[in-house]
């Protein structure tokens, strides 16, 4: 491995970078350089080693570790490498800076014995689609690759957004039934303590009060009896409630209402509950 390494400073790999560098990001012609290299660097390895067992094991060790490289059989290793010429196995290696550990063991015994190791062809079709999925062997992307990078960033956003929006959509739109009934089990409590409901502030000035911006309830005029009641909602609000009183007695002594224009439409929805029932939608594109 010591003399592969050293191999790139002999062959002057690392002296030509900088020029090569602009060629090394195109598609086919970067990567290819790159395997190139590769190969010659092996063969360096193996002159300083001067044994075919010994310099396809190291290279055996890349792939199994140093525990389990010894116990590898290299001949199915290598004709592992018959796999590499199926359709995605080409496109990865057609877009990698390194050969397949099979093929680079299969080199090196082509290399001493020249006529022994048959080349695997790879599959046509991974040539002309490689480049849109790839990364240029020198780091940075290829001029087709670019184009898969931003083709994939959009087809996410594509799907990312609307799912994002829908989720924002049905987290505004909780707002209403959540406080609605909150407000409900409140009155509940203050009418089991005083024996009576509270009515709290109005329809008029709810409606009065909508806006398409979240604000701060404690600005709404109600505010001061929903607090009194044991009800003070957290954060910003975009709805607008109130409860009214009722002598009906299926309602339980009270009613209350939730209005706001969640999705933005112009067009508000209300929530009723009553003390006898939880919260449910009463009515929905109401015109106010």
């Amino acid at each position: 491995m010591i003399a592969h390494e050293i191999g790139h400073l002999a062959a002057g790999h690392l002296a030509w970078n900088t020029f090569l560098l602009p060629a090394r990001v195109l598609p086919w012609l970067g990567p290819a350089y790159s395997r190139a290299c590769e190969y010659t660097c092996d063969a360096c390895g193996h002159a300083v080693v001067g044994d075919l067992g010994t310099s396809s094991r190291a290279l055996a060790v890349l792939a199994a570790g140093g525990r389990t490289a010894p116990k590898v059989n290299l001949d199915a290793f290598v004709d592992q490498r018959r796999e590499s010429g199926r359709f995605w196995s080409a496109v990865l290696e057609l877009n990698s800076s390194h050969p397949f550990l099979p093929k680079r063991i299969a080199a090196l015994r082509e290399h001493v014995k020249p006529g022994t190791v048959a080349p695997v062809p790879r599959s046509a079709l991974a040539y002309v689609l490689a480049p849109a999925f790839g990364f240029g062997a020198a780091g940075g992307a290829g001029a087709m690759g670019l184009f898969g990078i931003v083709a994939a960033v959009g087809i996410l956003a594509a799907i990312a957004i609307p799912n994002f929006l829908a989720m924002q959509l049905r987290a505004k739109r909780s707002e209403l039934p959540m406080h609605v009934e909150a407000i409900r089990l409140a009155e509940q409590a203050w009418q089991g303590a005083h024996g009576q409901s509270r009515a709290c502030g109005s329809e008029a000035s709810a409606v009065a009060s909508l806006g398409t911006q979240p604000r701060d309830f404690s600005t709404d005029p109600a505010a001061a009896c929903f607090a009194e009641i044991g009800w003070i909602p957290e954060g910003q609000v975009r709805g607008a409630y109130w409860v009214e009183a009722s002598t009906e007695p299926d309602t339980g002594g009270f009613v209350v209402y939730g209005i706001g224009d969640m999705d933005g439409d112009g067009v508000p929805s209300v929530y009723r509950a009553t003390g006898a029932s939880e919260a449910t939608m009463a009515t929905e594109n109401n015109v106010y």
